[in-house]
């Protein structure tokens, strides 16, 4: 794929990059498949990546010192205006996905927990009784019964860290209807569910105990949306700072009558489903970091992102397990026999999250239920919706004119400028008087670009390419028998 020009031409720029060549192979060819579908390039870049987490499951792990093994489960959101094609991203995984062995989960909870327990429990009961051999459901000789390991069995229904993880995918083209505000609960349950923490959930008849869940989520919504599906206080709950945001402003291209995939999309496709069956083959194996991606894991530890919404900070301090995720997913497609996570997978991922993280912030702009942040998210809107990336007075008056009189939005809109969340196109005092997005909303600044292409370069990186601070942690060095 050749590099383009355009409003995502950045994200294609990398995946060719020749420095990351090796490990971008499988979102390229991704892409491939995608060519005839109006989404923007990152909606399609991240649903891939979220499909191999969900696929992983409990069979490729890292290693996680004494807490015990690391999952590859993520939690994605795709945001934008609507008609921005998110659902069609969605759709297009999902029939790449056919004939693969995902477990979805429901897309409607109504807003409670037991159906999704419900959906788990069976995956949780099925324990693995074989070992390396199949056992008939009907054992009708006594052959057959002396040569069944009772013990084995007994010792893995009796240990519940031996059954097999509860393994369920999300996949939500409205995640309002996943999630509804009106149940804390519910947020606290998927919190933990993409922690991998245990549920012990208790009825009136019934107690329902799932001891390995393993959550994997991509959904989608709109950032006005984002604040209605929200309990009140969840700008700061521990699940927004567990998701990753993909936002993106228009679509990659026009595309009246979508055609379906050719002989040669066909033939991608088969390579990729080859990749992740033998991605699959390879059970309960701990992935490894190679000296070089340890060494480039190190250096971007203390990283953090200089564009941020101050409600986004909590995802800073968990990018490093994000990090150290998506390039493990990235490892074990680029060879996915052999379990490893090379410089140039870490560095891609590192890139990959530089460019979306530059407009993550605008995916919180509806968070706040505020006359403020409700202004901002229609502004916000009309500008992504126009045609020059600007919008004026009287249109906004017209679109958003039932929010506040004139006057008022005129002031609103001065002090969103202040807050360096727009900036003033043409300042008349008048109808004609026009506002963008601020310009580190609208485009990849040079200094993140450079950031995420020194990633790739060979070679230690210069300290201040690779963060923004540094984080006054000294690094732990385990001593030889010491816990850990």
């Amino acid at each position: 794929m050749e590099s383009r020009s355009g409003p995502y031409s950045n994200w294609h720029e990398v995946l060719t990059d020749p420095r990351f060549s090796a490990s971008s192979e499988a979102l390229r060819k991704y892409l491939i498949l995608c060519e005839g579908v109006e989404s923007p390039t990152p909606y399609h870049i991240w649903s891939f990546i979220s499909l191999l987490a969900a696929l992983a499951g409990d069979r490729l792990t890292l290693s996680n010192g004494p807490m015990g093994r690391e999952r590859l489960n993520l939690g994605i959101v795709l945001t934008g205006i609507p008609a921005i094609r998110k659902s069609s991203a969605l759709t297009l995984m999902q029939k790449f996905a056919q004939g693969l062995p995902v477990s979805y989960g429901p897309t409607d909870t109504a807003g409670q927990r037991q159906g999704i327990m419900s959906a788990m429990l069976p995956r949780w009961q099925k324990d693995s009784l074989e070992d390396n051999s199949t056992i008939e459901a009907s054992l009708s000789t006594l052959e057959e019964l002396a040569m069944l390991d009772t013990d084995g069995i007994s010792v893995k229904l009796e240990n519940p860290l031996e059954r097999k993880a509860s393994e369920i995918y999300f996949v939500s083209k409205e995640l309002g209807r996943l999630i509804a505000s009106n149940s804390r609960e519910l947020f606290d349950f998927f919190t933990d569910g993409l922690d991998g923490e245990t549920f012990h959930y208790q009825l009136k008849s019934q107690t329902i105990k799932i001891h390995k869940p393993l959550m994997n989520l991509l959904g989608a919504t709109t950032p006005g949306s984002l604040g209605t599906l929200m309990p009140r206080g969840g700008d700061t709950h521990g699940f927004l700072s567990r998701l990753i945001f993909v936002h993106a402003a228009t679509v990659e291209r026009a595309v009246p009558i979508p055609k379906e995939w050719d002989d040669r999309q066909l033939s991608v496709k088969g390579d990729l489903h080859q990749s992740i069956h033998e991605m699959l083959e390879t059970q309960n194996a701990d992935i490894s970091l190679t000296e070089g991606a340890t060494e480039t894991f190190k250096d971007l530890y203390g990283y953090c992102p200089s564009v941020m919404d101050i409600r986004l900070q909590a995802y800073s301090g968990r990018r490093a397990k994000h990090l150290l995720k998506i390039a493990a997913l990235l490892g074990i497609m680029r060879e996915p026999k052999a379990g490893k996570v090379i410089a140039s997978d870490m560095r891609l991922a590192h890139a990959l999250l530089v460019l979306t993280e530059t407009t993550m912030d605008r995916a919180f702009f509806g968070l706040d239920q505020s006359l403020y942040a409700r202004v901002l998210c229609a502004v916000a809107e009309l500008i992504e919706g126009s045609s020059d990336g600007s919008v004026s007075m009287r249109e906004i008056q017209s679109q958003a004119g039932h929010l506040a009189p004139k006057a008022q939005l005129f002031d609103m809109l001065e002090s969103l400028v202040i807050q360096k969340k727009l900036e003033s196109a043409k300042s008349t005092g008048d109808d004609n008087s026009t506002w963008r997005l601020q310009s580190k909303n609208q485009t990849v600044g040079l200094g993140l670009l450079r950031v995420a292409f020194r990633a790739g370069g060979i070679g230690e990186p210069q300290p201040d390419e690779f963060r923004t601070h540094k984080v006054g942690v000294e690094e732990v060095k385990n001593k030889k028998g010491s816990a850990g």
